[in-house]
């Protein structure tokens, strides 16, 4: 960022800007101003640590949860909040039931935060009212696990795309970062060949992956 350009930078981080061009693109800001605005909500843990490798969850009122790096057992152990199985990664089981079982990542992921897709306040919650599916706005994929959702519940997020952040590392492009892109018009994903108009696009050259 040259000194006669124009710069957006944070009044927090000292080193943290983008270029006046980069901050304004369609897709990164909202055409909202906020000058003289105070910050909304900040992230809000999920969690309350009772003692080391000890901690109560939002999700599991009443009991409290104990850190393991591995399965006691042979059997497959699913993850309540993403339901993806828990096979090498360190997990919080609950001290008194025996199917309450949670990453360690998705134990902490954060109960309240601003998301990355539409830059507004969203809420992890374990299910919607009504017995609806929960179909995420982002990948389009049916979560049978806890999601995201906005205040007026018109977006919902599966955790996994709900935890997806700017800039955003894909070990399949390491050379360069991945911001989230929409558009009207349809791209290929590289990874699968689908069409798809909100993507994860390198800024420096076609690589494109949609959100799935």
């Amino acid at each position: 960022i040259k000194w006669t350009h124009g710069a957006y930078s944070c009044l927090k981080c000292p080193n943290f800007a983008y270029h006046v061009r980069c901050a304004t693109r369609s897709g990164i800001w909202d055409r909202i101003e906020l000058e003289g605005i105070p910050e909304k909500i900040v992230e809000v843990r999920s969690y309350e640590v009772i003692k080391e490798g000890v901690i109560k969850h939002f999700s599991h009122k009443g009991h409290t949860l104990k850190l393991k790096e591995e399965s006691d057992n042979d059997d497959c152990i699913w993850c309540k909040v993403c339901t993806y199985p828990i096979l090498f990664s360190p997990f919080y089981s609950c001290m008194e039931c025996d199917d309450f079982i949670l990453h360690k990542n998705c134990a902490y992921l954060p109960k309240k935060k601003v998301d990355s897709f539409y830059k507004m306040p969203i809420t992890l919650t374990t299910r919607l009212a009504g017995g609806f599916l929960n179909i995420c706005n982002a990948c389009q994929n049916v979560s049978q696990g806890f999601t995201y959702v906005s205040d007026d519940h018109k977006i919902i997020l599966d955790v996994r795309c709900g935890s997806i952040s700017e800039p955003f590392v894909h070990e399949s492009h390491p050379l360069h970062s991945l911001y989230i892109s929409r558009s009207t018009e349809e791209k290929f994903c590289i990874a699968c060949g689908d069409k798809a108009t909100m993507v994860l696009s390198c800024e420096e050259c076609d690589f494109i992956l949609d959100i799935k």
